[in-house]
């Protein structure tokens, strides 16, 4: 029985899981891969058959365009870009064994999975690099953009004129108001930033900043006891919007968050 649409303008089918808990499950299915059970008096030879709908053409868009648009209207980029071959550009953050992460902006974050056959290419990319990639089976979760299947389709290296030194802000002290903040391709929470205090899930503290160097010490608070770093990185260093970051390392300088203003 098909019930819907949800609240992302799908519909979905009751599925009994027996091999899990028992109870009734709910699975998202896409018109087109939806097919009708033989009933069990017909036989192979009468089962009927499903014309094959002709695949989706693959949308071509920055990541940065993406990211965007699961941030203002959800439901209506789920119907964009999920479950069709997406072409996009982005810069590239980091390789693995058989993906790459691509970046571009706070919310433009997507990771890209390689069949086995093709991630002998991973190893002659370079971070950095601006690449234009096709992947399948699009899907978001994890406030991450996931691409299966991918291939490079265009790769342009770094351009070192257009990386800039953040290792001194050039903009002054860190604009006031809301920071997302992302641990490795994880949202884990936001910082309300005021003129002298912030607070992080109810939990307030106050901070100092010093203007030479662009540290923040935090004083009580969640972060209290975190080195940080404000920096400021303009449009074209890899990405398509002015970026305002904090960037924070534990006492360790094992884990990283780094915590982007948002946009009002």
């Amino acid at each position: 029985m098909v019930i819907g649409p949800d609240e992302f303008g799908e519909a979905s089918c009751n599925v009994l899981n027996t091999s899990y808990s028992g109870s009734e499950l709910r699975f998202a299915m896409a018109p087109e891969r939806m097919r009708v059970a033989p009933s069990p008096s017909e036989t192979a030879d009468e089962q009927p058959a499903f014309a094959s709908l002709p695949a989706a053409p693959a949308v071509s868009v920055t990541l940065a365009e993406i990211g965007e648009s699961y941030r203002v209207n959800t439901v209506a980029a789920r119907q964009r870009f999920e479950g069709r071959s997406v072409t996009l550009a982005a810069t590239l953050q980091n390789v693995g064994s058989d993906y790459i992460r691509l970046t571009d902006g706070p919310f433009g974050i997507a990771v890209c999975n390689f069949d086995e056959a093709r991630r002998s290419e991973l190893a002659s990319l370079a971070p950095g690099a601006r690449l234009t990639v096709q992947g399948d089976d699009a899907w978001w979760g994890w406030d991450t953009f996931q691409l299966k299947s991918c291939r490079v389709l265009d790769e342009q290296a770094a351009q070192p004129a257009l990386v800039q030194d953040q290792g001194v802000p050039t903009n002054g002290r860190p604009p006031l108001g809301r920071y997302v903040c992302r641990q490795y391709m994880t949202t884990i929470g936001y910082i309300h930033l005021g003129s002298d205090s912030y607070v992080v899930s109810g939990t307030s503290g106050s901070y100092n900043f010093d203007d030479g160097n662009g540290a923040v010490t935090w004083n009580g608070g969640a972060y209290a006891g975190w080195p940080a770093k404000y920096e400021f990185s303009p449009a074209g260093a890899g990405h398509a919007h002015d970026e305002h970051i904090i960037r924070m390392t534990d006492d360790t300088g094992r884990l990283t968050i780094d915590c982007f203003l948002m946009a009002d």
